[in-house]
């Protein structure tokens, strides 16, 4: 729930009137309308707007493309999953070129020679073969095809998998 969300339904406990202004906004209460789940969805609805038009987050987006989805996934989270999911970890050439601006740096992967970035690790690089292997069962794929990031969320074997190989995404074995 987002501050302005928390605002408006304490303006209704209080005053018990409608309309109530929220993120610009006027609601009005109706019969058979609970306007604490109308405002809830305004809210989700203008940060899924915010979210698919943000030029930031663009790797996130890959695996969580719609805030309705995440909000509604108990997704454990840690500092190497997190760097995976925003391909923030210092052994990525992209990264270490974009983020750090390492002088020489040419973001290129030291294995395969093109882009060293979270989905090039993920989808083909050969070092993470065995683990891309073993996400694509969990998820019931055929091996040797490419992953649907946006599902890796949605099944909890391979949320866990993530995990796991996000270890050697993040550092050096």
């Amino acid at each position: 729930m987002v501050v302005s969300e928390v605002r408006a339904r304490e303006l209704l406990r209080i005053r018990g009137t409608t309309p109530v202004v929220h993120l610009g906004a006027e609601f009005e209460s109706a019969p058979g309308v609970d306007l604490k789940v109308v405002l809830r969805q305004r809210t989700i609805d203008m940060w899924q707007e915010e979210w698919s038009a943000s030029h930031t987050g663009k790797t996130t987006r890959l695996f969580l493309p719609r805030v309705q989805t995440r909000l509604e996934l108990d997704l454990p989270l840690n500092r190497l999953i997190t760097r995976t999911l925003t391909g923030h970890f210092q052994d990525c050439g992209d990264y270490r070129k974009r983020i750090l601006t390492l002088v020489g740096e040419d973001g290129l992967c030291e294995h395969c020679g093109v882009l060293d970035d979270t989905v090039h690790r993920i989808q083909t690089c050969p070092r993470y073969e065995e683990k891309r292997n073993d996400a694509m069962l969990a998820l019931g794929l055929t091996v040797g095809g490419e992953i649907p990031l946006d599902q890796i969320p949605l099944n909890g074997v391979a949320w866990k998998l993530l995990a796991e190989f996000s270890r050697p995404l993040a550092s050096h074995d």
